[in-house]
């Protein structure tokens, strides 16, 4: 039986960014990009590694990890949407529910009000 692998997926301690792919690829352009001037990439680098780095606005690490792990989630969940099979799962919900409806207004019963 194989074991399941569970990757946590690396995100910016600053800003909650989520890193796709190994590890902390891209965090160096990314910082460079949003972050330099709060703080040089090679410091924020050292601390991040370190684990010692604070966001100034939220200095608690568990509203910091539980909005980097929101973020992460958020970007997954986005992911999953767009492949072919989600957008042909919403296709065929989509024309059930329209199909569904029809037949119940066929016969003269109202639709359930939300």
């Amino acid at each position: 039986m194989a074991a399941l692998e569970c990757k946590m997926t690396k995100v910016c301690p600053e800003c909650g960014h989520a890193f796709q792919g190994n590890d902390w690829d891209g965090i160096d352009a990314h910082w460079r990009a949003a972050h330099e001037h709060i703080m040089s990439y090679e410091e924020a680098w050292r601390l991040i590694q370190a684990g010692t780095y604070r966001n100034k606005e939220h200095d608690d690490p568990e509203s910091s990890y539980r909005r980097g792990y929101q973020h992460g989630a958020w970007a997954a969940m986005e992911a999953a949407k767009s492949t072919p099979e989600y957008k042909i799962r919403h296709w065929i919900d989509d024309k059930l529910a329209h199909w569904r409806r029809d037949r119940i207004n066929d016969r003269g019963l109202k639709p359930p009000t939300p």
